[in-house]
C-alpha cells in the first residue's frame, strides 16, 4: 500500500531544528527536525511501504527550507534505509480563493486509490491547513479504499527571540474526523448528531 504524507515548506526566515515533545507513543522521534512531517514518516513507514511526500511550496519560499527538507528526508532515509519520493507542488503568491482552490485541485489529484494519508499543518499561511483539511475530506470521499490515518501540528514555545524554550506535535486527526462522522450520521438519519458528536468527543478526552 502506498502512503501519502502531506507537508508545507516553511516560509520563515530562520527555520530552526529542535526536538518536539509529544503525548503520542507512535508520533515520538529521537532527533532533531526542521519539519514534524519526519515524526509521521518515521513511526509510519513499514518495510515494503512505497512513501511519498507531498510538499506545498510558495513561490516566496526561502529555497533553503526546501533544501532543510531534503535534508531532513535524506537523514531519515538513511536510519530507515528506505527510499522517500518527494513531489512539490507550486503555491502562487496571492491569497485569492481561486489560488487556494487551485492548490486543492493539485492536492486531491495527487492522491491515488489504494493508499493511507497522512498529514502536517505546521507551515504555510493562515487559509493553508483549512486547503489541506478539505482536501483530505474530499480525498476519503472520492478515492477508493483510502484512509486519512493521521494529521498533525507541530508548535516551537519560545524563551527568548532565537531562544526555543520547548517544541510540541499534537495530534488533531479527530478534527476532520468529526466531519465524516457528521456526514455519515446524516446518511443514516435519525441520529441527534449534536448529542453523538459530543459524547463521542468525552469518550475521546476521558481515555487521552
Amino acid at each position: 500500500m502506498k502512503k501519502y504524507f502531506i507537508t508545507t515548506i516553511s516560509n520563515q526566515r530562520r527555520l530552526n531544528a529542535c526536538h518536539y515533545e509529544t503525548r503520542q507513543a507512535d508520533l515520538r522521534y529521537d532527533g532533531e527536525t526542521t519539519y514534524p512531517i519526519v515524526h509521521l514518516l518515521a513511526n509510519h513507514i513499514q518495510p515494503g511501504d512505497e512513501a511519498e511526500v507531498v510538499a506545498i511550496d510558495f513561490h516566496d519560499n526561502p529555497p533553503e527550507n526546501f533544501e532543510l527538507l531534503k535534508q531532513d528526508l535524506l537523514a531519515l532515509e538513511n536510519k530507515l534505509q528506505t527510499k522517500i519520493t518527494l513531489t512539490v507542488l507550486s503555491h502562487g503568491l496571492d491569497e485569492t480563493s481561486h489560488e487556494h482552490m487551485n492548490l486543492f485541485k493539485l492536492l486531491v489529484r495527487s492522491i491515488e486509490d489504494c493508499s493511507t494519508v497522512y498529514a502536517d499543518l505546521t507551515y504555510g499561511t493562515k487559509p493553508t491547513p483549512m486547503v489541506i483539511a478539505l482536501a483530505l475530506f474530499c480525498i476519503e470521499l472520492m478515492r477508493q479504499y483510502t484512509d486519512v490515518a493521521r494529521l498533525i501540528y507541530g508548535r516551537i514555545f519560545w524563551k527568548a527571540p532565537q531562544v526555543i524554550d520547548r517544541a510540541c506535535i499534537y495530534d488533531v486527526t479527530n478534527i476532520l474526523k468529526i466531519v465524516s462522522l457528521t456526514q455519515k450520521m446524516e446518511v443514516i438519519g435519525g441520529v441527534n448528531i449534536e448529542e453523538a458528536i459530543f459524547s463521542l468527543l468525552e469518550i475521546e478526552e476521558g481515555g487521552s
